[in-house]
């Protein structure tokens, strides 16, 4: 009997919908476990349970006008299904609305929900019925943002306060766009022309990436970061590739032989940077270099990449997150990374001014790779954000015990939010004087070509 992909979608939506789940451990779930679905399938599957997630607020919105019984006083899986039919009638073109409601109807059914099934079914056909005529919030409001956008209210009042109603709006309609799939080449094994080579004869597309396009400029026109840009852009040139036409990445031979480490090319500054430091500014026979926040693994993965002279000390909080930067290791074949269970925001005596290079790549809000986790957005509070401050406060602190005299400091993020870049950066310096800035870099997504990051690169004097 053919699996029925809408019900598939329905139960990572529910696990999701009763947080058990993430959407990102639900939708890999399902994609493991059915691995033998057809790409097609596969791809209908994805979409289901991403846009529906995505597009929450806004299809909750809708579904209050038409519904007797508020979204949020409904049983989970009807909540879940609903949405989820929701979804295809006003955003899935190639989906007939009769199928989008008659399989609703249907998988109540199928799920024991035989009495509501007729409140489905009038719910649905009210929405395909009235869907051109519903009226959204003024346009110009942040409500509308909110809703349309499907973006919490208090980050649309923190990014509209940060970056102007512009930038916030051109932000937060990109946060819905569909994230490129980027990676890295693993010189210790192939080169850029291999890789692309290779990944085409599995039906992959390779575009080499343009560093110009993605925006990677600083504004900083002194002689250090005009070094850096300048390294930058050869290096994107030798290393970066984007691929489409990807199914499910794990399954082509490319990336289980270590070819390639998947990567957004903001995140790549990370070992960029750290590589024009290895190779102009550490003038040492062996550079010390300490991860503090390193799963799963990906930029000290490329940073013992760069030369053999460099020793990476690639830490974490859980086993669970060891054994990932441990899976990347073997899959690379790196040989000269150490790892370990660490807390980083424990202090660590023994590592107090040992390490040429420090990055700590702090825990954030994400709010820069939003269109890539789906409910991160829906699962952060104002307060935890604020939260997160302190934390990333007190690992810089370590961070900067860590590095030794002389040595370099790279502290990142994924997210937008300026209490955790600049401001936090700022205060740190006022905190530590015998740290100067060297370059400072934040990656919008909808402004630059790339996901929300920042990235502060600090020398210890």
């Amino acid at each position: 009997m053919a699996l029925n992909i809408r019900e598939l979608a329905l139960e990572a939506l529910v696990l999701i919908e009763k947080n058990e789940y993430s959407y990102q451990d639900a939708l890999n779930g399902q994609l493991m476990k059915y691995q033998f679905l057809s790409k097609q399938d596969r791809g209908f599957l994805n979409r289901l349970i991403s846009g529906t997630l995505e597009y929450k607020i806004r299809l909750d919105y809708v579904i209050n006008k038409f519904s007797n019984v508020p979204v949020n006083k409904q049983k989970p899986l009807i909540r879940s299904l609903i949405r989820m039919s929701v979804y295809q009638i006003l955003f899935m073109d190639s989906v007939p609305d009769s199928a989008a409601v008659n399989e609703a109807v249907k998988l109540a059914k199928k799920k024991g929900f035989n009495r509501l099934s007729g409140f489905v079914n009038g719910v649905l056909r009210s929405v395909t019925r009235e869907r051109d005529s519903i009226e959204y919030p003024d346009s110009k409001s942040d409500e509308y943002l909110s809703v349309y956008y499907s973006m919490p209210k208090w980050i649309v009042k923190m990014v509209t306060e940060q970056y102007g109603p512009d930038k916030a709006f051109k932000m937060i309609a990109a946060s819905l766009e569909e994230a490129p799939i980027n990676i890295f080449v693993n010189r210790r094994k192939t080169d850029i022309d291999t890789v692309c080579e290779t990944v085409a004869k599995e039906g992959l597309t390779p575009h080499r990436i343009s560093p110009d396009k993605a925006k990677l400029k600083s504004d900083s026109s002194t002689a250090f970061s005009k070094g850096i840009e300048s390294h930058l852009t050869d290096t994107y040139k030798k290393n970066a590739l984007k691929l489409k036409g990807v199914d499910y990445l794990s399954r082509y031979d490319s990336f289980k032989d270590g070819l390639y480490t998947v990567q957004d090319v903001s995140s790549m500054l990370v070992g960029f940077l750290a590589e024009y430091l290895i190779d102009n500014k550490i003038d040492k026979d062996r550079v010390k270099v300490l991860d503090m926040c390193s799963a799963p693994g990906s930029k000290a993965m490329y940073i013992a990449n760069v030369s053999d002279k460099v020793h990476v000390s690639s830490r974490d909080i859980s086993e669970y997150k060891r054994d990932l930067i441990l899976e990347n290791v073997e899959r690379l074949g790196v040989d000269n990374i150490d790892v370990k269970v660490s807390d980083a925001l424990i202090f660590d005596e023994r590592s107090e001014g040992r390490y040429d290079l420090v990055l700590l790549d702090a825990p954030c809000s994400g709010l820069g790779v939003i269109r890539r986790k789906k409910d991160i957005k829906y699962n952060l509070s104002s307060d935890q954000v604020d939260e997160l401050v302190d934390i990333q406060k007190k690992m810089l602190k370590n961070a900067a015990e860590y590095t030794r005299l002389d040595g370099y400091l790279i502290y990142s993020t994924c997210t937008i939010n300026k209490q955790e870049n600049e401001y936090q950066v700022e205060e740190f310096l006022n905190e530590h004087d015998e740290y100067e800035l060297l370059y400072e870099k934040q990656l919008l997504t909808g402004i630059d070509n790339s996901d929300g990051f920042y990235v502060a690169l600090l020398k210890r004097r």
